[in-house]
């Protein structure tokens, strides 16, 4: 090779590498590095606490419609043994989350109250208190929330030692609907 070609053939070279890393804002290539775009849809297996996301309102509004008006105290005095509890509950709070899980806890009858204290799985926990002649009531103690309202009419049937409910709560202090609450809670004597 003379020395005119092989001149040509080193400029050649020295111009592709040099395109190839400049820091131009051009097509690829000639642009600086930049991160990949974020996934089109993040997966989420479950929403552990009300700190997660919201939920929406199908989501809510899905489980079966609430047909009965049974007051909640009209349970309290319903046999339910005192002792350990078992079961599953669903509980939405509209516009921060649902938690639905097994729970575990105690069941406590003493006179006009029926008081259950249950955990979910994730570490919520929610105190019913079903009183006969009074409001009956729902607590909820979750990460950075806690919350008292007044359990509304609703879905209430009890089998000893079983309970079953389905029903609205209102915080107290609001003329709207907070949330619902559907429990299967089984009271071992």
């Amino acid at each position: 090779m003379n020395k005119r070609v092989t001149l040509l053939l080193a400029a050649s070279l020295v111009g592709l590498a040099a395109g190839g890393c400049s820091s131009g804002g051009g097509p690829a290539g000639a642009g600086t590095p930049s991160p990949p775009p974020p996934p089109a849809s993040p997966a989420f297996s479950e929403v552990p606490s009300f700190t997660g996301t919201p939920p929406t309102i199908a989501s809510v509004t899905s489980d079966a419609p609430i047909t009965a008006t049974v007051d909640p105290g009209s349970v309290a005095r319903s046999g339910l043994p005192t002792g350990d509890a078992r079961g599953r509950m669903k509980l939405a709070l509209t516009g921060l989350g649902v938690v639905e899980s097994e729970v575990t806890g105690r069941c406590e009858a003493k006179g006009d109250t029926t008081r259950l204290e249950l955990k979910s799985s994730s570490g919520t926990k929610v105190v019913v208190a079903l009183v006969a002649g009074g409001t009956s009531s729902v607590e909820i103690d979750d990460t950075g929330l806690q919350m008292a309202a007044a359990l509304l009419p609703g879905d209430y049937q009890v089998a000893p030692p079983r309970l079953t409910a389905a029903a609205r709560f209102q915080p107290e202090g609001s003329d709207l609907p907070g949330g619902r609450l559907d429990l299967d809670v089984a009271c071992a004597g």
